[in-house]
């Protein structure tokens, strides 16, 4: 919009009026370069004929004429100036060719705008490209360079290389601060790993950490989103993580690595010295369901179907029982719409009616919906619990997973002997989330909605239920097989080693759900990891207060004679067993707060607590990065260089832990 400059003023009809402090132009020589560019006219404004002047610039925009009009009444062109100046960018000396760029387009009156707020906000516009996974190409499209400019006329615009630039600095400024973070805060360190293809086809190895720090808090960190080479073989993705862990100085604090049960990537970490393995629990959850499912079919029946689309779909059940649990609730008003639908004449109403009666399904099929529910609930409540990242789920994954096992677990020796002799295969599909799965899924995707709408009712005719199905005997089967599938993952619950996290958290500590042995056996090994604790070179720094300045590290001499009085006054068995004589907290309490508040009181057990509570039940951290990662690696960035992809993920994940990921300075660009 062109605002008026101060001596304008309007006429009757809005056009201008030019000033009136010279002489008629009618009668003046027209010598200025101004009216190269401006036509004179006669016009009638409200019954008065009147003298206008009118702009016959063409409009690069649109190709035609501007006709901008102003009243003559003086031979002033003072505002005819302004006008081309300002409209057309066209002054006295001729018309400035140079294509107007919003970032040139700064009053004099900002014209002092300092490179620092340059700088600064150059580093809020990367800021939200990295968060909210914009493209790099963005500062480039016209109409956001409008944008800014309009917000801010002193802004200039940086070209993508800029742009580029600046997240290069970010990630070289965030890297060693968070490494720096980690080797300060954290005794040990938690990992997750995942595998993942890319729409580009190339293999990624995602990567997460998780600690708590000094203050008793859990953190996540994001490692790295490395590059495999193919094959994917175990050795090669040892090496990948190998050297990730190599370039942040934390190999020696690795504990424990959580991933899926595919075999390369279970493999790799087995063959790492002093790292346990974890399966993750989640996946487990998924292949537990789909085998029990699978196990139940019946070839011969059709009926059997929907079992059939668990067992096909191990990463997707979960999704299947919250749909069907809606879809239960919606059952009456399905029937009432069907109803309606079928006392319609209109055209419509009996497409309609066809459509939804075709993949309507029957009652024995409402009714299996209706049985599998409760029977599928505890798996899906503790996929969804025991994925958390923001508070403690190891301590919790065995006394969830030995309830579940308690529930489907045969009531007579009768139905133990059933279960024995269910045969399910445990040798196949032990990878929910390979790679030919990912490219499929991906393919699938861009299919479209309406191969799937199709696919839907292709299947329902398929498999309709045409004879009645005994529910109650087939849910039953379902109930053994479960069974017997989680007897198959997780046959050592009760394991001392097992039980351990579990009896560090101040909630569950007393272990009822165990026998006196276990419990006992459990204890024992507490005692052990804590003299080992104790006693290793280590343990001066262990026994100091958590929450020491690392300032003070030129007196450590002092600290470690400090120490080692204290060790002299704190016996294993009282701490333990002062540990063990308090009363459980509740459930909701928080076990972070509880040891934090204590740590001074059990400075040994506070690091072992920090050691396993640590430990996540899901390697669903490292599968959430791969939903960032697809969204920054779409089709149209296929060809992202993967150095700059990683860091682009790396910002995006653990920007959050710092105040800024951005250096106080850095070069103008």
């Amino acid at each position: 919009m062109n605002i008026p400059p101060p001596n304008e003023t309007e006429s009757p009809n809005n056009a201008p009026l030019l000033n009136d402090d010279e002489t008629d132009s009618k009668t003046a020589k027209k010598t200025s370069w101004v009216w190269t560019y401006w036509d004179e006219e006669t016009q009638e404004i409200k019954g008065v004929s009147r003298q206008v002047i009118i702009c016959k610039v063409i409009d690069a925009s649109n190709q035609t004429p501007c006709r901008k009009i102003y009243i003559k009444s003086s031979g002033s062109t003072g505002n005819a100036i302004n006008h081309l100046r300002n409209k057309h960018d066209i002054t006295k000396d001729g018309k400035n060719n140079k294509p107007k760029d919003p970032d040139n387009q700064v009053t004099k009156s900002h014209k002092h705008y300092s490179a620092k707020n340059q700088e600064e906000s150059r580093q809020y516009l990367v800021d939200w490209i990295v968060d909210d996974i914009q493209p790099i190409s963005v500062v480039a499209n016209l109409k956001f360079r409008q944008l800014i400019n309009q917000l801010n006329p002193t802004f200039v615009m940086p070209c993508p290389e800029t742009v580029k630039g600046i997240i290069h600095d970010a990630f070289n400024f965030s890297f060693p601060k968070l490494q720096q973070t980690i080797r300060d805060q954290a005794k040990s360190v938690s990992l997750t790993l995942d595998l993942w293809t890319a729409k580009n086809r190339q293999g990624f190895l995602g990567i997460t950490c998780s600690f708590i720090n000094n203050s008793f808090e859990l953190h996540e960190y994001t490692l790295d989103i490395a590059y495999v080479r193919y094959p994917h073989t175990s050795q090669h993705i040892l090496e990948t993580l190998e050297e990730v862990l190599k370039e942040w100085k934390i190999r020696e604090l690795v504990f424990t690595a959580i991933t899926d049960n595919g075999s390369n990537v279970k493999k790799a970490i087995l063959d790492m010295k002093n790292v346990n393995w974890l399966r993750c629990t989640a996946h487990t959850l998924q292949l537990v369901v789909g085998k029990g499912m699978k196990s139940a079919e019946n070839p011969e029946k059709t009926s059997e179907y929907l079992l059939h689309v668990i067992s096909d779909s191990p990463t997707r059940w979960n999704s299947s029982y919250l749909a069907w649990q809606r879809l239960l609730k919606l059952k009456n008003h399905i029937i009432m719409l069907i109803n309606t639908l079928a006392t319609k004449n209109d055209l419509d109403s009996k497409k309609d009616y066809k459509r939804l009666n075709s993949i309507m399904l029957t009652s024995d099929e409402w009714d299996l919906i209706q049985d599998l529910i409760p029977v599928l609930k505890p798996y899906a409540e503790a996929t969804e619990l025991l994925g958390g990242s923001s508070y403690c789920t190891h301590s919790m994954m065995n006394p969830i997973l030995i309830n579940i096992k308690k529930r489907f677990h045969p009531s007579t020796s009768r139905g133990v002997a059933a279960a024995e002799k269910i045969n399910i295969n445990f040798g196949d599909n032990d990878t929910a989330f390979d790679e030919d799965m990912a490219i499929e899924e991906n393919e699938q995707l861009q299919a479209g909605i309406e191969d799937n709408e199709r696919q839907l009712l292709t299947n329902n005719k398929r498999t309709q239920i045409n004879n009645p199905v005994n529910c109650y005997g087939l849910i039953d089967q379902i109930k053994l097989s479960l069974f017997t599938a989680m007897n198959y993952y997780w046959n050592d619950l009760t394991s001392p080693d097992k039980l351990l996290p579990t009896l560090l958290d101040p909630r569950m500590k007393d272990l009822s759900f165990v026998s006196d042995s276990e419990r006992y056996a459990a204890k024992d090994l507490l005692e052990k990891k804590y003299k080992e604790l104790k006693f290793q070179g280590s343990n001066d720094d262990l026994l100091l207060p958590i929450n020491v300045d690392d300032n003070r590290k030129k007196n450590k001499k002092a600290y470690t004679i400090f120490a080692d009085l204290k060790k002299k006054i704190i016996p294993a068995d009282d701490e333990i067993g002062n540990y063990l004589q308090l009363e459980e907290i509740d459930l909701e309490g928080d076990p972070f707060a509880w040891w934090y508040e204590r740590k001074e009181k059990f400075p040994i057990l506070t690091c072992l607590a920090k050691k396993y509570l640590a430990v996540y039940a899901c390697s669903t951290a490292s599968e959430r990065l791969f939903s960032d990662a697809g969204n920054i690696l779409t089709a149209k960035r296929a060809r992202t260089c993967p150095n700059f992809f990683k860091k682009l993920i790396f910002l995006k994940r653990n920007g959050k832990h710092l105040d800024s990921i951005h250096g106080e300075s850095s070069q103008e660009s």
